[in-house]
């Protein structure tokens, strides 16, 4: 490679990342390593593994023994911007936010890239577990891992970006990923995974939401329009959420509605819950979905599902399903797939 190409690579302070580095590096890249500070963490933080000065120290440790130049670039009013204020206006509007797909598209994928322009690079590299096929026509593929694969969460990435990206461990296993960390003797070999939001302190988002948005008492009401009993504050509910209702009930009830117009929440057994179509809105595609047979899912860890779509018409797209789905909620992400490939996706509407 001559000239060696210049990879910006985002570097968490996590396994997948350091390794993505070092892969990087060993085809012989020129790697810049980058970490991202997105919010400021207290004492208390510590447990939510992202964006801590331990963080920050692991990874300088990594680009070190690698042998690549490290910084921390400080990106919190960017990250206020694009994804903390997003997600507390769609807890206000009764909608459930998915801020991981917001970040990797406004800060992973747009900031960096800008980042890695002002630094001449011709790439920006991620830990992400996916795969990307580059040319005239790129295209975003599941990552080899199947239970790590991440491609849920990249829908949003605008597709001339997809040219100047890579997941130098969308091919490997996790375990091989832990594998070579250990072989480089990389401090972050054993480091946990942080299965929370980075910015809610041990995933307790209604704290995180009291001083944005105002718990008032409402009622709990049946399909029926019975008053069954009382809400501390919509914003604490979320669609499919049976524990905490505090309803005594001869048959167990779930959130089917979240009205923050009525200051209500609608409850129902679980079978109601189950939905046969959807509408998404601002979609995202990769490759024509036209003639192809599609499968979806509206949840991360779910199983993709055949779809048929019945139309696109003034940017909503009415989507039918061959099987019910449980508690599709409204500003969820919904991700269509041909087989292993991304095609595409919405916000469900």
């Amino acid at each position: 490679m001559s000239p060696k190409k210049r990879v910006v690579m985002a570097m968490s302070g996590g396994v997948d990342s350091s390794v993505a580095a070092y892969l990087l590096k060993k085809k012989g890249y020129d790697v810049v390593g980058i970490a991202m500070k997105l919010y400021e963490q207290t004492k208390q933080d510590r447990s939510s593994g992202c964006c801590s000065p331990e963080d920050f120290e692991d990874a300088r440790r990594v680009a070190e023994k690698i042998g690549i130049p490290f910084y921390v670039i400080d990106l919190q009013e960017s990250f206020k911007r694009a994804v903390i204020d997003y997600f507390i206006s769609e807890y206000k509007k009764g909608r459930t936010p998915n801020p991981c797909v917001m970040c990797n598209e406004k800060m992973k994928f747009d900031v960096l890239i800008k980042k890695g322009l002002a630094l001449d690079a011709d790439y920006v590299a991620t830990g992400h577990y996916a795969q990307i096929k580059h040319g005239e026509e790129p295209e975003l593929f599941i990552s080899k891992d199947k239970n790590k694969d991440q491609t849920y969460f990249l829908f949003s990435i605008q597709k001339q970006a997809l040219n100047r990206m890579l997941f130098p461990v969308g091919h490997l296993e996790k375990g091989e990923v832990r594998k070579i960390a250990e072989e480089q003797g990389f401090v972050t070999a054993h480091k946990p995974e942080s299965q929370e939001i980075c910015f809610v302190t041990n995933d307790d988002y209604k704290s995180f939401l009291k001083p944005y948005i105002e718990a008032q008492v409402g009622k709990i009401k049946d399909e029926a329009g019975n008053i069954v009993g009382e809400h501390q504050g919509y914003m604490n509910y979320t669609k499919g959420q049976r524990r905490g209702l505090g309803i005594a009930h001869s048959e167990p009830l779930y959130v089917k509605e979240i009205d923050s117009k009525n200051n209500e929440v609608r409850v129902s057994q679980r079978g109601s819950l189950f939905e046969k179509g959807f509408v998404c809105e601002k979609m995202n595609w990769f490759t024509s979905h036209h003639n192809r047979i599609l499968e979806v899912k509206t949840r991360y860890r779910q199983k993709t599902v055949p779809v048929h779509i019945v139309e696109e018409k003034e940017g909503f797209l009415h989507v039918k399903l061959q099987k019910p789905l449980f508690a599709i909620s409204p500003g969820q992400a919904a991700v269509f797939y041909e087989g292993d490939r991304l095609i595409g996706g919405g916000w469900i509407h």
